[in-house]
């Protein structure tokens, strides 16, 4: 269920405007809202310092992690300095090494020489110029009048050579761009020594991963105190009084008017504006927390003013979980570990619902396996409507449509509940008649070919017409035209239930074909089997890695798009996210 929100605004003294942010963190029910900041010093330094602690943190992440872990007893800001200092010595050290490198580039095909003795040749007048041409000037090149020219290499694209000479050269020789007051063998020594302290840089800072946990706990403190600054800058201020917004649930009004009262504070609450997008906070039964840290993971919500279907995707994820994975082996695998983390992480909110989460995918999946019959892509026992090899596919075809229509249809009856008016509620009965000719049309053609039921004609037929008198709007052009779309959408979306056998049949084909590949090889001979069975294992590891892929990819879309777009939900909320003291 969304929880419903309360518009609030705050009206405090200005000189209480920090006060009263501390006392709205220690309440922790209000998530301030500002559309503009106010200029302070304090604020913009410390958003300075939050942009370094975690250009930091990704860069020490960067370096290869260490086997022995190290301990750091300095304390955070004092470590976050000195890392921060040895991370710009680093950079500033493979700066200078890359300008090295691109100067050795230019030295090498010169080969060795001394700028000094150059330089001593020049004070007895011997005047050595080093020019380079491309081959086909070179040989044009005319050395000037009593020149010795010397080639020191030449390729396809450059010849390089020495103009020498006993008078002062003239200025129109083409001489080479090289660095100065350096040569080839003090780039190389420079390289040698920036190469051991930047290695020695290196081992330190990889030892850093250590002190990861210090300098998260550090942003995290930080962040935190942002936050209140944040809150405290957002706030209007006319004359002595200071002005606050933001949102708080409807079940913590009491404790935000009993605080009001203790700290004379001016509140006005309303309810959220049509054109306002107030936060999300999701209020779940124990049994759901589990689809938390799916929705988490995936980043979604649903708007404010949509409906919670935490309880359909949650079910509905489990049996498409159950149909890709397609394999009892592979789930009683999944359960055991999952059920010792539930107990592992009891202390973990988070770390319980994910193990609770997989637990009930694995659990469920097993049965399923079970009546499928699939071990580790061998086929062992199951029921005859899962394992008969005439009509198995046929009937886990019909499976995938019912659930098609089961899903879709619950969509839309979740938005005939949503808004009871004759108008919707009629719409939304035209499109479940839709949908359910379009099921008999999928299960007929493709789970069990057959002779059309004369029933199609009229569920699919009264359908329409419900839906083109009271769904379309006649004054808008573009929705006559976009019309015949969504009802071919309707019906691709109950094809593409399909895939929920495809990619089970795939998986249990793979694994069935690695199997018959390793007993293969160890048919072999006797020294083989070790190899037969290395392949069999790592085609499991494999297929079990596709087979949560295809969950994310498949059980993910069915839930977020086909389902959604029936239920019209646009994933667009918020997460409520209070003031409070970390």
């Amino acid at each position: 269920m969304i929880v419903k929100m309360k518009k609030l605004t705050l009206l405090c003294l200005a000189a209480m405007k920090q006060n009263t942010v501390d006392r709205l963190a220690d309440l922790g029910v209000v998530q301030v809202t500002a559309d503009k900041l106010n200029d302070s010093g304090d604020r913009p330094a410390l958003a300075a310092e939050l942009t370094r602690l975690e250009r930091v943190i990704g860069e020490i992440r960067s370096f290869d992690k260490p086997e022995e872990k190290s301990s750091f007893s300095a304390s955070p800001e004092v470590l976050f300095s000195e890392l921060e200092a040895k991370l710009i010595k680093y950079d500033a050290l493979e700066k200078e090494l890359d300008l090295l490198n691109r100067q050795r580039e230019t030295f090498l095909p010169w080969g060795e020489f001394s700028p000094e003795t150059v330089a001593k040749l020049k004070k007895n007048s011997i005047f050595v110029t080093l020019c380079s041409l491309s081959s086909e000037e070179f040989k044009k090149f005319s050395a000037p009048e009593g020149a010795v020219v010397h080639i020191v290499s030449a390729d396809k694209a450059l010849t390089r050579f020495a103009v020498i000479t006993t008078t002062v050269p003239p200025e129109n020789l083409p001489k080479a761009q090289l660095p100065e007051n350096t040569s080839l063998t003090e780039v190389n020594n420079r390289m040698k020594e920036i190469k051991q302290e930047a290695d020695e840089l290196y081992k330190q800072i990889s030892r850093a991963h250590g002190a990861l946990p210090i300098l998260l706990d550090y942003q995290a403190e930080l962040q935190n105190k942002y936050d209140f600054l944040a809150c405290r800058d957002s706030m209007a201020q006319y004359g002595e009084i200071a002005v606050l917004t933001g949102f708080v649930p409807v079940p913590e009004v009491d404790k935000l008017t009993l605080a009001a009262k203790e700290n004379g504070w001016g509140i006005q609450l309303e309810d959220p504006a049509e054109n306002e997008n107030p936060p999300v906070l999701l209020d779940m039964p124990k049994w759901l927390n589990p689809i938390r840290p799916l929705l988490e993971f995936l980043g979604i919500l649903p708007g404010y003013r949509e409906v919670d279907v935490s309880a359909p995707m949650l079910l509905f994820m489990t049996i498409f979980f159950s149909m890709i994975v397609n394999d009892a082996g592979y789930c009683a695998l999944f359960l055991i570990p999952s059920i010792y983390c539930i107990w592992r992480f009891r202390n973990s909110a988070k770390g319980r619902q994910v193990a609770a989460l997989f637990t009930l995918f694995s659990f469920v999946g097993l049965i399923w396996g079970i009546l499928a019959g699939s071990w580790f892509g061998v086929a062992w026992g199951g029921i005859d409507f899962l394992t008969n090899e005439a009509n198995k596919n046929n009937n886990i075809q019909f499976i995938c449509f019912t659930l098609a229509v089961i899903q879709l249809s619950l969509g839309h009856l979740i938005q005939l509940f949503k808004e009871l008016k004759f108008r919707n509620i009629i719409v939304q009965l035209g499109w479940i008649l839709v949908l359910s000719g379009f099921y008999i049309v999928a299960v007929k053609v493709v789970a069990y070919p057959g002779a059309m039921p004369e029933a199609v004609k009229y569920l699919i037929g009264t359908g329409v017409a419900i839906l083109l008198i009271f769904n379309v709007k006649w004054n808008d052009v573009g929705a006559i035209f976009n019309f015949p779309f969504e009802i071919i959408n309707c019906f691709t979306d109950t094809l593409s239930y399909i895939r929920l056998f495809a990619v089970g049949m795939a998986g249990g084909y793979m694994a069935s074909c690695f199997n018959m590949m390793g007993c293969s090889i160890m048919a072999g001979a006797a020294w083989a089997i070790p190899f037969g069975v290395l392949v069999i294992f790592l085609a499991h590891v494999l297929n079990i890695a596709l087979s949560m892929i295809s969950v994310l990819v498949h059980g993910v879309r069915l839930n977020t798009l086909e389902f959604s777009s029936h239920t019209s939900l646009t994933w667009a909320g918020s997460e409520f996210k209070p003031l409070k003291k970390k």
